[in-house]
């Protein structure tokens, strides 16, 4: 534990940096995140809802709202960088809430980062998943959003325990098609109707409006369809993995579309269990063939057609590479434990697409009033960019870490990847790699006598450019809250600074890179300005460039007025654009105007910027 002094000011250190990275929270004018969650315990036995808030941003301190529709009920809080805001909602709630879902908003434009609690028969029955925002999982095509269940349940009606998968609707009028793998039971607010295996059910939900698929067999395989984008969690409210081995849990993870399922990934066999990990693969394509490429020099192979999945084991201590022809989804179940140490969990593998230069890892405490959880993070990055002195936990390297008891556990190689296991204790903890193009997954774990959990960190992004250094006086004319492929920067200096090295204006590339870097700012030396020649017929007027200005002014801008004497305001007779080489002019005399004092200037042009000479020239006859 890092001491709270210490603390407060890594924390500040990493405040003033990002005060000069970004622009700020004021200043984003885009949409500001979302969340939509619901009571996952279908029959509500549980005594609360714990959900776990902080911010994504270092240095940072974030409002958010939490509230469920149609209730009266509503909670605003704070969020800051290097803790978590616990928020617990009783279950009595959740039985008033009926079919409704629950939405999270933050103030301003900042993410969040949210972890959720879930338990059902008991206070040792407990698991944490992922809230992801709806920008992550905002990808359909054609207007047509596809999920495929994947959890772990009972082949057979033999424990009387319930399978499940809650549906949230995140717009109005959102057409859902449900087709359950096994004989099922919707509820909704209509009421609870039996479907058949494998025979389509289409219903139409509102914002927040929640329906539960529920069985006494396993949900996966089911497929869920809708014209908008959905948040599903699915999960089963207490089961043992395998069905006959230690003692059952409740287990659940949120489920991504399958436009954000990935064809790379890094499988770690879950560091807490002593024996193996199951790995369920789902396909949503025929002919879809996946190898795994494991540390021990096994490999296997399978071929799977559409709805199909698969389980595959690994042992503890092993990594595997695994890749696909087709994109697929990987859930990953620890096993349960008859010496009572642990017991099952489920979580989502990441794609390697997932990976990101920085991460908020939430690591709760045991919100079911059990013993505290041992806590681990397991850290998968490219093998090129493994360097302990570059990736930094809590604004400190790695290699540092054994000065505040955090070290690796273990380290493996993984097919070009490299994984670390690390040592955490309870609270909100951030990652970064000095470099960003070095991308990583995390995955949370924690363990206690007869219970667990686990949930991935890693979240996909909707920035494909990392963030760019903000120079000083500069101000972004617009700052998106996302940044995608195409996006474009456009850069404005403050008054009396023009642009100099680099661009005005830079876009996001393809390629995730920007296709420039913004220019700076400065101070430009005064052009001179003086009078060649006067006559009745006009005047002519030259001027130098400073050589320092010369490689940045691309233009002039002569500029011909005066001032009118009634009210004293600037009238302007003319405005000319002269091109750079251009070092002198001749301004004819206007025989119409009655003034006989005119005040001629000459601006300097940077970048579209003008600049113009603290004296001016004046021209009388």
């Amino acid at each position: 534990q890092l001491p709270r002094s210490l603390k407060m000011i890594l924390n500040l250190i990493l405040l003033l940096y990002f005060c000069q990275t970004f622009t700020s929270a004021e200043d984003y004018e885009e949409r500001k995140p979302e969340y939509f969650l619901t009571f996952v315990d279908p029959l509500h036995t549980a005594e609360l809802f714990p959900i776990f808030v902080t911010t994504a941003i270092p240095g940072s301190a974030v409002w958010f709202t939490v509230e469920i529709p149609g209730l009266d009920w509503e909670l605003t809080a704070q969020a800051y960088h290097g803790e978590f805001a616990g928020i617990n909602i009783p279950s009595l709630i959740g039985l008033n809430a009926g079919q409704r879902g629950i939405v999270i908003r933050s103030h301003s434009c900042m993410e969040l980062q949210i972890a959720a609690g879930s338990f059902g028969l008991s206070d040792f029955s407990t698991d944490v998943f992922h809230v992801f925002s709806t920008e992550a999982f905002k990808t359909c095509k054609h207007n047509r959003c596809t999920y495929y269940v994947a959890t772990y349940g009972w082949p057979l009606n033999s424990e009387g325990y319930l399978s499940f998968t809650a549906i949230v609707g995140q717009t109005d009028n959102t057409i859902v098609s449900i087709t359950p793998s096994v004989k099922s039971v919707l509820n909704s607010s209509s009421g609870s109707e039996s479907l058949g295996a494998t025979r389509a059910r289409t219903v139409m939900i509102n914002k927040t409006e929640t329906i539960f698929l529920t069985s006494m067999q396993d949900l996966t395989g089911s497929i869920i369809e809708s014209n908008n984008p959905l948040s599903i969690f699915t999960g089963q409210e207490c089961v043992k993995i395998p069905n006959d081995v230690g003692k059952c849990s409740f287990i659940s993870e949120q489920l991504p579309p399958t436009e954000q399922w990935g064809s790379q990934f890094v499988a770690i066999a879950t560091p807490t269990q002593p024996l193996y990990s199951i790995i369920r693969v789902t396909a949503y394509r025929d002919s879809t063939q996946v190898a795994f490429n494991c540390t021990n020099q096994t490999e296997s192979f399978l071929t799977l057609q559409k709805g199909q999945f698969k389980d595959v084991t690994i042992s503890t201590g092993l990594s595997c590479s695994v890749s696909s022809n087709m994109d697929i989804l990987l859930m990953q179940f620890s096993i349960g434990s008859e010496d009572g140490r642990g017991d099952p969990h489920m979580y989502l593998i990441p794609p390697t697409k997932w990976y990101f230069s920085r991460a908020v890892a939430i690591s709760p405490y045991h919100f079911a009033d059990g013993w505290p959880y041992d806590n681990t993070i397991a850290i998968t990055i490219p093998s090129e960019f493994y360097q302990l002195s570059d990736i930094s936990y809590e604004g400190l390297s790695l290699d540092m870490l054994e000065t505040y008891n955090h070290q690796v556990v273990y380290s493996g190689e993984a097919t070009f990847h490299t994984f670390l296991i690390m040592n955490i204790t309870t609270g909100s903890h951030y990652l970064h790699h000095s470099n960003p193009h070095a991308k990583f997954g995390i995955t949370a774990f924690g363990t206690t006598q007869f219970d667990s959990y686990g949930y991935t960190v890693t979240s996909p992004s909707s920035e494909t450019c990392p963030r760019m250094l903000i120079p000083s006086r500069v101000r972004l004319s617009h700052v998106p809250c996302a940044i995608d492929k195409g996006t474009i920067l456009e850069a404005k200096c403050d008054e009396g600074y023009v642009p100099k090295l680099g661009s005005v204006s830079v876009t996001c590339g393809d390629d995730g890179q920007w296709d420039g870097q913004l220019a700076t700012c400065e101070v430009p030396k005064a052009i001179h300005l003086f009078v060649v020649r006067r006559s009745n017929a006009g005047i002519v007027i030259s001027w130098t460039v400073p050589k320092s200005e010369r490689p940045f002014c691309k233009a002039f801008e002569l500029v011909l007025y005066y001032i009118n004497e009634s009210n004293g305001k600037k009238v302007i007779l003319r405005r000319t654009k002269l091109d750079p080489v251009t070092r002198a002019y001749f301004l004819r005399r206007l025989r119409t105007i009655k003034p006989h004092k005119y005040m001629i200037k000459v601006n300097m042009m940077y970048s579209g910027e003008t600049y113009g000479p603290p004296k001016e020239v004046e021209w009388k006859f």
